[in-house]
């Protein structure tokens, strides 16, 4: 009996200090696959899983966040090491994944539940963030319009959103070109410029939308001829509430001269 408790005792013990060096953080940076990629890649990340988490519905699918009132955001919970990587690591690989900048979402992904968040599980999580966003809008001073939130629930997405850069890594492939999300990170430009009419913003493209693809026999190539013909046709020009009053005419004149 006592060395069956000495043995009891000695895993309990092990247990407690493995969980105790075990962390978890919550970021949400727009598609939760290309969040996921970033941070698996990391020495110290055992684990990344996609999910919702911000909102007030219990156990919501992606298609009631993406087009339903939910409040939650596409997020990634990480599941890391505090003795190889710590919080403030993880907040630096965040930063340079996402635009902190754009307030309808991230990249070519835009709505409510793209936006970028940061979520804080502790104060010393919340100083971190608080600080990193002082210093990213004296470095391009510009707002940042990420939240910062207090972390509550976070729900598991459904199976096919898990390592979706691993299992269809050639239609992820295709979502991410089209999306213009590394380019635009490479170049360290805000991506309130969308990417041209003819990629993302042509449903044929849309491949990561299971609904679209199913109704077309698994398909999307000249699913649309008409609108593929209109749109090789057409010029896409960004235009912004918050441009300079001289902008406008500065494309106005370039598009004229193009002509």
């Amino acid at each position: 009996m006592r060395y069956f408790l000495i043995i009891f005792f000695f895993l309990i013990n092990i247990s407690f200090s493995y969980s105790a060096q075990k962390g978890k953080a919550y970021f949400a940076g727009g598609c939760f696959w290309c969040v996921e990629e970033s941070f698996e890649k990391l020495k110290g990340v055992e684990e990344v899983i996609s999910g919702y988490s911000g909102g007030i519905t219990d156990n919501p699918t992606y298609k009631e966040v993406t087009y339903g009132n939910t409040g939650h955001f596409e997020v990634v919970k990480i599941i890391y090491d505090k003795k190889v990587i710590s919080f403030k690591e993880l907040l630096e690989n965040f930063w340079v994944n996402i635009d902190p900048f754009d307030a309808y979402g991230q990249f070519c992904d835009k709505g409510y539940s793209y936006r970028s968040v940061a979520f804080y599980q502790n104060d010393t999580e919340k100083k971190h963030i608080e600080n990193d966003i002082k210093n990213l809008e004296n470095k391009f001073n510009k707002k940042v319009v990420t939240y910062i939130r207090n972390f509550e629930k976070f729900y598991k997405a459904e199976e096919y959103h898990q390592d979706f850069y691993k299992i269809k890594f050639e239609r992820y492939l295709r979502y991410k070109k089209a999306c213009g999300r590394e380019e635009l990170l490479k170049i360290k430009v805000s991506t309130k410029i969308l990417p041209e009419a003819y990629t993302w913003h042509f449903a044929e493209t849309w491949l990561h939308m299971p609904q679209l693809i199913e109704s077309h026999d698994k398909d999307l190539t000249n699913a649309f001829p008409k609108s593929r013909d209109l749109l090789k046709k057409c010029v896409s020009i960004p235009i912004f509430f918050n441009m300079e009053k001289t902008l406008p005419q500065q494309i106005k004149r370039s598009l004229k001269s193009a002509l």
